[in-house]
């Protein structure tokens, strides 16, 4: 009898299609652009790297939302007026997702607030460096692919718009849009 019972538990865990990870850590890369208002009347334009590591927590496996924090970095390439501009956010995630995918294809969306976060510039015309202190929302929707249990290919978009209140002058918005490619691993 105690054969039976180890024979039906292995089959049942080779013939299972679907697994929950109660812990995912995701590592996402890609290009992000941004435009802001240069106090005239105009915008300026910025284009960039972004790198984001986040860790979700899904504490009902059986249902599709998890929480989690994530850490961006930026580095926006040098514009006419502005250069070495790089920045980090700290953000706290919301995270949903179908639990049904299509040919292995899981759509999922995000919702982020940026809690921490500073950006760093040289303007060009004076060499003075100056930091900024940031907040924000993030919304990002994307699609995951798993060809294993508990790894997936991630591709997402996601808009932002992040306030900046420098340490000398007015504060701005950032609009942002960012393309990312990634990975995901879950425990």
């Amino acid at each position: 009898m105690r054969f039976l019972h180890v024979l039906t538990l292995l089959a049942a865990m080779m013939m299972s299609s679907q697994s929950f990870a109660l812990i995912e850590g995701q590592l996402l890369i890609g290009q992000r652009s941004a435009s802001t208002g240069d106090g005239a009347g105009g915008t300026i334009d910025y284009s960039g790297m972004e790198n984001k590591i986040s860790v979700y927590l899904d504490p009902i496996p059986l249902i599709p939302v998890g929480f989690g924090l994530t850490m961006a970095s930026i580095a926006f390439d040098d514009t006419d007026a502005v250069k070495d501009i790089k920045g980090t956010e700290t953000s706290l995630d919301l995270t949903a997702w179908l639990p049904l995918g299509i040919a292995g294809f899981k759509p999922y969306a995000k919702i982020a607030y940026i809690v921490s976060g500073e950006y760093s510039f040289t303007d060009i015309a004076s060499g003075i460096s100056s930091d900024s202190k940031t907040s924000g929302t993030k919304f990002a929707a994307g699609v995951k692919y798993s060809p294993l249990p508990l790894v997936g290919f991630m591709l997402e978009v996601e808009k932002s718009s992040v306030e900046i209140e420098p340490d000398t002058g007015t504060s701005s918005t950032l609009d942002g849009l960012g393309v990312l490619l990634g990975a995901s691993v879950g425990i």
